[in-house]
């Protein structure tokens, strides 16, 4: 599932980032939601005053889904852009017992909700974003701490990892860093040098798409009763 950012639509969305070739290419059914609103947004530190639980909206998505397409109920991933990296990550604080991981693009950060079965998180963001800014600041008149900032909030009471941060470059321009002892809620950081408020294409959109990959929910899992836990059709 890809959210897309405050004032746009999944359509948009849709054509901004590289996902489309990958879902096509790797074969993973890819989902736009269309948020609610003016301007149209998710109820994720901005937009907080719609009133719409966009969280209970995103798991009736699941529902649907679940009920309606082949879906391996144990591999299903969220990631957004700007605002919609923000509903990304309470994504990842209450459904992840839903949700195998999540990739926030420029909007990451730790929500004060109490967080269920946390998701792995690797965050995405630029050094030169100026919307969502890097080291900290005013988003759209919202003080936004910072993705680094977030990733170790997330790691040291959300995630409750007892290693140490590591930083590495894993490609030009491009550098991880990672917290360990996470267990499977795996808490890292790609940092792209020189990116200004950009959604995910080329080679981060596939990266995001590597890291989803490695990533599957254990059994046993913690659905409903009546929700399946193998895709749908097969024996």
């Amino acid at each position: 599932i890809d959210f897309h950012a405050l004032a746009s639509n999944g359509q948009l969305q849709e054509s901004l980032t590289g996902f489309r070739a990958l879902a096509e290419s790797e074969g993973f059914i890819l989902v736009h939601p269309d948020g609610v609103g003016t301007p149209s947004g998710w109820n994720a530190l901005l937009n907080t005053t719609s009133g719409i639980d966009d969280v209970q909206f995103t798991s009736d998505l699941l529902d649907d889904l679940l009920r309606d397409y082949c879906v391996d109920a144990r591999r299903i991933y969220a990631t957004g852009f700007s605002n919609g990296a923000m509903l990304a990550s309470r994504i990842g604080c209450q459904l992840g017992s839903r949700v195998a991981a999540i990739a926030p693009v420029a909007g990451f950060y730790t929500p004060d909700d109490n967080c269920v079965g946390v998701a792995p998180v690797l965050a995405i963001h630029g050094t030169n974003d100026d919307v969502v800014p890097f080291a900290g600041g005013l988003t759209v008149g919202v003080p936004y701490p910072g993705v680094e900032e977030s990733l170790k909030q997330w790691a040291g009471t959300v995630a409750h990892c007892s290693g140490a941060e590591s930083s590495y470059y894993i490609g030009p321009g491009l550098r991880l860093e990672s917290y360990e002892g996470c267990g499977r809620e795996l808490s890292s950081l790609l940092i792209v040098e020189g990116l200004g408020h950009a959604p995910p294409t080329g080679a981060v959109a596939e990266y995001i798409w590597s890291f989803f990959k490695q990533q599957q929910l254990p059994w046993p899992t913690s659905y409903a009763a009546n929700a399946p836990v193998t895709p749908s059709g097969l024996p």
